[in-house]
């Protein structure tokens, strides 16, 4: 019988919410040196340095962009010429979410990687390419399309699965 971290019997408690709640009780007794955290959207991997230099440098960007907006609309506001422009829309860049799904310059990358790995068997463009900001979107996704697609199959998972939070 598998139990929860307070003694309790699990039942029919998803396996991975068990086992989230058995790391957690884990780290709180100091027992978590050779932990790694893969579930529920918290991997726990190491970054590589790469990755993290490329999200430091979009942020960076940002901050920057959205500075220099805050001080053009500071300076520019007591010229004539801009002071009658609306400036939402002119540094409008500068607060950019960006495209719904996914930037170009990416999307076409990732196309030619994958035509590289697949490109006898089909053909990707980077308008079939959808970036998400996290995979239960991406599920989601995929199962409306599936759902309209075949209305009546059905879809199995294997354990492990990893199970939202909401």
């Amino acid at each position: 019988m598998l139990l929860t971290p307070n003694g309790k019997p699990a039942g029919n408690m998803d396996r991975t919410m068990l086992l989230s709640l058995w790391t957690k009780q884990l780290f709180l007794e100091g027992k978590h040196r050779k932990i790694c955290i893969a579930g529920i959207g918290k991997p726990t991997y190491p970054l590589s340095s790469k990755t993290a230099m490329t999200a430091a440098s979009y942020w960076f960007c940002i901050a920057v962009r959205a500075f220099l907006a805050g001080l053009a609309l500071k300076v520019l506001k007591f010229l004539p010429f801009f002071s009658s422009l609306n400036m939402t829309s002119f540094f409008s860049s500068a607060i950019d979410y960006g495209h719904p799904q996914g930037e170009l310059v990416a999307r076409k990358k990732m196309a030619r990687a994958l035509n590289t790995w697949y490109g006898k068997c089909l053909k990707i463009k980077a308008e079939n390419i959808l970036f998400t900001v996290g995979g239960s979107t991406a599920l989601h996704v995929a199962f409306n399309v599936i759902n309209r697609k075949l209305p009546y199959g059905r879809i199995l998972t294997q354990f492990p699965y990893y199970t939202p939070r909401e």
